[in-house]
């Protein structure tokens, strides 16, 4: 390979109707992005390097497939990688664009709708009824989500995302029917671990018992992950103290993050018991939950368990008896 420095190419410089344009040079900057997935967490920087020499300007990282440490390594070969390029060929910048590529492997494929979503809310503001039945009914028909039109006011887009994630805490729960969870779980491998086994017992019991919520206290939002998997049919509440951990739980499906600002307890039980009715009376003064209404609890037996493997079935009502454990 030549060491011919990166050029730009604007539009004028490319004639798309010739086939000679294809054989250009290519580790020049292309106005065509060239997507890469690097599915291989082991990948080495200097491979990184040769696939942006090549042409590459987008590279998607699989979440599905690497953990959280392995993205942010994988990020940072990428920025090592585009450091390299740049010394060899003597720019001050590579431009190189990073995404993540999620995979539904339960839910289906997705399925989104545009055209007409609230669109008189986002030119005045206001809510319309008719248009509140139409998202109502695009969610009922397993719609995963919604495209929007531009606004000349970014407030009344914030104001759309609001109404239709609450319109999703509202309606969600009451979609996964018991067909489909019992299919859920024929999918599902044989638990390896209690938390596994804690996980797929709290969605069974929560379809059995017919519970309104369910009652999370998490640190990381490791568990209700697990447990979103399961698509259990109610309303799954997460109480933190961690304020990263609640604004990355918003942009779960079913999920309310709570995030918890009470003053902690010395004792593992009180702290945890706490966190509980926190959430509780968050959910009974919004009407999620009313007097004797059942909801099921997630959490950890001890404080030296790494994970949550305790599954109880509570009452709403004034004592604080367990009904099942």
């Amino acid at each position: 390979m030549s060491e011919k420095l990166p050029e730009i190419i604007t539009f004028t410089d490319v004639d798309i109707t010739n086939p000679m344009v294809l054989k250009q040079p290519p580790y020049r900057f292309r106005r065509c992005s060239i997507i890469g997935s690097l599915a291989d967490p082991h990948i080495t920087v200097v491979e990184i390097q040769n696939l942006l020499e090549a042409g590459m300007s987008i590279v998607k990282i699989k979440l599905a497939q690497n953990s959280k440490g392995q993205s942010l390594r994988l990020l940072g070969k990428i920025d090592k990688a585009t450091l390299a390029c740049c010394t060899k060929y003597g720019v001050t910048n590579w431009p190189v664009a990073t995404c993540i590529e999620l995979k539904t492997c339960i839910a289906g494929k997705p399925f989104y709708v545009s055209g007409g979503i609230f669109e008189m809310t986002l030119k005045t503001g206001e809510f319309v009824d008719c248009e509140i039945s139409d998202v109502t009914n695009a969610l009922m028909d397993d719609v995963s989500g919604f495209l929007l039109k531009e606004s000349s006011d970014s407030s009344l887009t914030f104001d759309v995302l609001k109404g239709i994630n609450e319109l999703c805490y509202t309606i969600d729960p009451l979609l996964t029917s018991k067909s489909k969870f019992y299919r859920i779980i024929d999918e599902v491998k044989m638990p390896v671990n209690a938390a596994e086994a804690a996980v797929i017992a709290c969605a069974t019991v929560t379809n059995q018992t017919q519970a309104n919520i369910i009652v999370v206290p998490t640190v990381s939002g490791t568990t209700m992950k697990y447990l979103h998997w399961m698509r259990p049919s109610c309303l799954i509440i997460t109480v933190s103290p961690e304020i990263r951990t609640t604004r990355l739980l918003r942009t779960y499906r079913s999920v309310m993050p709570l995030l918890f600002t009470q003053e902690q307890q010395n004792e593992w039980p009180k702290a945890v018991e706490a966190r509980i009715y926190f959430a509780i009376d968050y959910a009974v003064n919004r009407n999620w939950l009313m007097y004797g209404d059942t909801y099921i609890t997630l959490e950890r037996s001890s404080e030296s368990t790494s994970f949550c493997d305790t599954v109880r079935v509570c009452k709403v009502s004034i004592s604080k008896k367990t009904l099942v454990e």
